[in-house]
C-alpha cells in the first residue's frame, strides 16, 4: 500500500501525493471532518498528516486530533497551520469557529499540564510537540504546530 500521507481539508489545491479529505465533492474522500476521521483511514496507517488553515473552522477538534493520533504510525507527523488567535486575518472570516495559540495543543500532549482535563474531554491523542509557534515577518499572523506521535 506505501506511505499514506492525508491533506485535511486540502480543497481544490491539496498536497500533491497526498490524500485529501473534505467536504467537497472534488476530494479523494468526501467527508465531514466535524465528525473525526473516516472509519477507511486504519490505525497505525498513515505517516503524516497536514491541515493547513482547517483546524479554525471546526467547532470541535478533539474527535480529529483523537483519530489523527490513532492513524498515524509511531513517529509520524502532523503538521498544523492557522490564524493566530486575535490576528485580524483569524477575525475577518466569518467561518472561523475557533481561535488557537501555541499552548492550546498542551491539551493534546504526553506529559500535559492538563491531565485532569484530557481525562475530562475524552482526549485520548498524546502527541509529543515538535514546534507550536507563531510565525516571523510576513507570517506573523500564523501560528504553526508540528506533532509527533511517540513510540519511534
Amino acid at each position: 500500500m506505501g506511505e499514506i500521507r492525508i491533506d485535511l481539508g486540502g480543497g481544490l489545491s491539496p498536497y500533491p501525493g497526498y490524500i485529501n479529505i473534505d467536504l467537497i465533492k472534488e476530494a479523494d474522500i468526501q467527508w465531514d471532518l466535524e465528525k473525526g476521521l473516516p472509519e477507511s483511514i486504519l490505525p497505525d496507517s498513515v505517516v503524516a498528516i497536514t491541515a493547513s488553515h482547517l483546524l479554525e473552522h471546526l467547532a470541535d477538534i478533539i474527535p480529529l486530533m483523537n483519530d489523527c493520533y490513532e492513524v498515524l504510525i509511531p513517529g509520524g507527523l502532523f503538521e498544523i497551520s492557522m490564524p493566530y488567535a486575535g490576528t485580524t486575518e483569524w477575525y475577518q472570516d466569518p467561518t472561523h469557529k475557533r481561535a488557537y495559540v501555541e499552548q492550546s495543543f498542551l491539551y493534546f500532549a504526553t506529559n500535559s499540564p492538563y491531565k485532569k482535563e484530557q481525562d475530562q474531554y475524552g482526549i485520548t491523542a498524546r502527541f509529543e510537540i515538535v514546534k507550536a509557534e507563531r510565525g516571523m515577518g510576513v507570517d506573523d499572523w500564523q501560528l504553526f504546530v508540528t506533532l509527533r506521535k511517540g513510540g519511534k
